[in-house]
C-alpha cells in the first residue's frame, strides 16, 4: 500500500495506482475505498473493463447489488469471454460473505 500511495504523490494522474490501490483495498476488506480508487480509474481509462469488475465485486461486498450487476454486464460487453472468470470471482466473493456472516463480532 505503501508504494501505491508514493505513487500516487509522485502522479496523481496515474490511473494504475488508484487501479492497483482499489484492488489492494478489495483484498483487505476496505470495499468502500476500493469503490472509490476503481471509480477514479475508471473515469481516467474507462475502455479498461478489469475495472468493471473489480469494482463490481466491491459494490457485491458492500451489499450493493444493482451497482454490482451493472458494472458486471458494462465487464461482460466489453470481455464476451470473461463470463466464466467473472462469475469465478462471484461466487468467492459471495462466499466470504457467507463466512463473514458467520464471524463473531
Amino acid at each position: 500500500m505503501a508504494t501505491v500511495e508514493k505513487g500516487l504523490q509522485i502522479d496523481p494522474t496515474d490511473y494504475y495506482a488508484y487501479e492497483t490501490r482499489g484492488k489492494i483495498r478489495i483484498g483487505t476488506g476496505d470495499y468502500n475505498g476500493a469503490v472509490a480508487d476503481l471509480s477514479r480509474s475508471i473515469q481516467m481509462m474507462p475502455s479498461m473493463g478489469s475495472k468493471y469488475l473489480d469494482r463490481g465485486i466491491a459494490y457485491l461486498m458492500l451489499g450493493k447489488n444493482a451497482e454490482a450487476q451493472s458494472d458486471f454486464d458494462k465487464f461482460l460487453q466489453m470481455f464476451p469471454r470473461g463470463k466464466e472468470n467473472m462469475n469465478k470471482r462471484i461466487a468467492e466473493a459471495r462466499q466470504k460473505l457467507q463466512e463473514n456472516k458467520g464471524a463473531p463480532q
